[in-house]
Order: structure tokens, then C-alpha cells, then sequence
């Protein structure tokens, strides 16, 4: 991250970081701790505040999304993962719950649930 971008608001850094700018920087960006837990934290709260807009039937499904998405913020901490955190959800890990694991080296997330049959 440059200095200059290092400067803007983080709302601004934030539109940056999901919606790719014009001109891409050079390398990976390695200062993105902050944006992704600002990310993840706006992702939690939209979901519980449009939670309330759907009707009863689907509110498990919102709730659901709200909790895998909580999980996700936990485990993916500082951008790194922590072998005795994921292994602690692995155990954890209940019906329609995802675990969502990123995979910075190759800028991906791996998802992770128990198949019902």
C-alpha cells in the first residue's frame, strides 16, 4: 500500500480493495488487515439489519449467514490462520454452517460445510 493511498478514508481504501481501481498496484497489497476486518464486520451488520425484512421462514437461513459470516471474521484473523481455531470450528461445525477459510496466497477462500443428505 502506498503512502498516498495509505492517506484516504477508509471507506474510500474499502471501495478500492472490492471494487478494483483503474490502475492495479504492482504487487499484492500486504496492509489489508484493516480493510478486510472493516469488510467482514459491514458484511455481519448488513445482514442483521436486512435479517428483519424477510419473512420468518427464511429468518434461520439469514441468521445462519450472519453466524458463518462471524466465524469467518474469527478464524481469519490478521490474515492468517490458526491450525487450533479452525480445528476447534471443525469440531464445532453444526448443519448449514460455513466455514469460510482464506487462502491469501492465492487470494481465495475455501468453503467448508457438512453434507446433508
Amino acid at each position: 500500500m502506498t503512502d498516498a493511498t495509505r492517506r484516504l478514508p477508509l471507506e474510500e481504501r474499502l471501495f478500492q480493495h472490492i471494487c478494483l481501481p483503474r490502475q492495479l498496484p504492482g504487487q499484492a497489497v500486504q496492509e489489508n488487515v484493516e480493510l478486510e476486518l472493516s469488510l467482514a464486520t459491514r458484511l455481519i451488520k448488513a445482514v442483521r439489519e436486512v435479517g428483519d425484512a424477510f419473512p420468518l421462514s427464511s429468518r434461520d437461513a439469514v441468521d445462519t449467514a450472519r453466524v458463518s459470516l462471524q466465524i469467518c471474521k474469527e478464524l481469519n484473523v490478521e490474515a492468517k490462520l490458526d491450525k487450533a481455531s479452525v480445528a476447534r470450528e471443525f469440531k464445532h461445525l453444526k448443519p448449514n454452517v460455513t466455514l469460510i477459510l482464506h487462502i491469501a496466497e492465492q487470494n481465495a477462500a475455501l468453503l467448508i460445510y457438512l453434507h446433508s443428505e
